[in-house]
């Protein structure tokens, strides 16, 4: 048997209700064969087997379960670790692929397979499925290919990659190595800037995929608590920020990156009606000067991002978010002794 050219995870926790449209997204695919689905499912206590399993009728679907965890990147990694494909791409149990996305995408790889991640903009979706924004690509590209030096500037700024948009050659993975579970909330970001810095990127300028904003979402339960957030921006920055000076020097990168993740903070405890984090980055904004603002307003898409949101009415309330007691992380290897195991739940209620 041939073994497929692409690997799509699909990391799932209690995902009934966005699942079904996310696989229909692939059904929907013109090219559709030589890929694989590989389904790790976190313990689910809803419809997510039931949904998965129908479609395994109609799409070449792998599913695993693990113990809870209340952690995307654990079972992502289980699926990396299984992905049989020359690539490997990552498709949330909420977003969905626009229906050209993988003819377009094993084009791209063919006309370029020196290069190991192909990229592309997105749009941002509400809970109902409507667009509501977009998250643009702010790098420069040149016939398509963006370098390593602009790409990890770009995205230490601000990761403008959604987690359904890169397709990764999966031999670069093995070598880089897979997801840090202990960043729950920015373990993609830190792993674009991993493959960015390999050799740079293909860039396509087409939106191929929807990334859907709401409530619901773990990382939106979760980021509850600012100094974990701050924790989390800063870990990924100190890895990345040193290595950015062997990509060519850029005198501000570490200025607006280092302000973007302070943004990004204090924009997460306003939407739990703390403003104080905001307040305080008045300051930070007035030492940028106009060309440090322009260019982080540029480089952050802070106002596609912001509208988008806005739109999707995310602003909620703290109630019942506070309160919610997650557990912590199983480690890997006891999420992979619990694959295709009888487990238990630890659904929220």
């Amino acid at each position: 048997m041939a073994l497929p050219w692409l690997s799509v995870v699909i990391p799932a926790d209690n995902g009934q209700a966005f699942l079904d449209a996310a696989l229909q997204s692939l059904l929907r695919q013109r090219a559709g064969d030589g890929i694989e689905i590989i389904a790790v499912d976190d313990g689910s206590c809803d419809e997510t087997l039931a949904i998965l399993t129908g479609y395994s009728r109609r799409l070449p679907i792998r599913s695993e379960r693990l113990p809870h965890s209340g952690n995307w990147v654990i079972g992502t990694n289980v699926g990396l670790s299984l992905a049989r494909g020359k690539y490997a791409c990552f498709l949330h149990q909420d977003d969905r692929w626009c229906d050209n996305r993988l003819q377009t995408l094993r084009s791209l790889a063919d006309q370029h397979p020196q290069i190991p991640l192909l990229i592309h903009p997105s749009w941002y979706v509400d809970a109902s499925g409507a667009r509501v924004g977009r998250l643009s690509c702010p790098v420069r590209a040149n016939g398509g290919l963006v370098d390593a030096a602009e790409l990890v500037h770009g995205l230490l700024i601000q990761c403008f990659l959604t987690t359904c948009a890169p397709v990764f050659r999966m031999d670069v993975v093995r070598e880089t190595g897979d997801l840090d579970e202990t960043l729950w909330y920015s373990a993609d970001w830190e792993f674009w800037l991993r493959l960015a810095g390999v050799a740079g990127a293909v860039l396509h300028p087409e939106r191929l995929c929807e990334f859907r904003l709401h409530r619901a979402s773990q990382t939106s339960v979760r980021a509850i608590d600012p100094n974990d957030l701050q924790r989390q921006h800063d870990e990924v920055l100190s890895r990345h920020l040193p290595r950015a000076v062997e990509h060519g020097p850029d005198s501000m990168v570490a200025r607006l990156a280092n302000f973007s993740a302070k943004t990004n903070v204090g924009l997460s405890a306003w939407r739990n009606h703390d403003g104080r984090r905001i307040r305080s980055l008045v300051p930070d904004v007035l030492r940028l000067g106009p060309i440090g603002i322009w260019r982080y307003m540029n480089s952050s898409r802070i106002t596609e991002r912001a509208i988008s949101r806005l739109r999707a009415g995310l602003r909620r309330t703290a109630e019942g978010y506070r309160d919610v007691k997650l557990e912590a992380p199983v480690s890997r290897d006891k999420a992979r002794a619990g694959i295709s195991g009888a487990v238990e739940t630890g659904c929220l209620s």
